[in-house]
């Protein structure tokens, strides 16, 4: 009666619905993307954190294999990331931590 490729495209797409409904996070982590441009104050390889200062207030960015880190069009890592520079970073709160998504790096002031 159905194809079973159909079926397969239903459970799955049921299975990512009912986890963006009522998985704590996730779903708003989805279209609750924040950005925030600063200065780096602290950078903290051990605990995959880049610490950003905007207008007086440090926002502590989480960083982990899915962060796209870019300077100057090049892919780097959190090891490159120098104190003083200028950064732009996309992020999303989830359970009460910034995910760090996308940080662009600028030269230090």
């Amino acid at each position: 009666m159905y194809n079973h490729s159909y079926l397969r495209v239903i459970v799955a797409s049921v299975m990512l619905l009912f986890l963006l409904l009522f998985e704590p996070g996730v779903g708003l982590a989805l279209y609750n993307v924040k950005q925030v441009s600063g200065k780096v104050v602290i950078v903290d390889p051990g605990a995959m954190t880049v610490t950003v200062e905007k207008d007086g207030k440090k926002i502590v960015l989480q960083v982990d294999g899915a962060t796209k880190i870019m300077e100057t069009k090049e892919k780097i890592t959190i090891y490159e990331i120098a104190p003083g520079s200028r950064v732009k970073v996309k992020y999303t709160e989830i359970n009460g931590q910034n995910a760090a998504k996308s940080i662009i790096v600028g030269p230090p002031d």
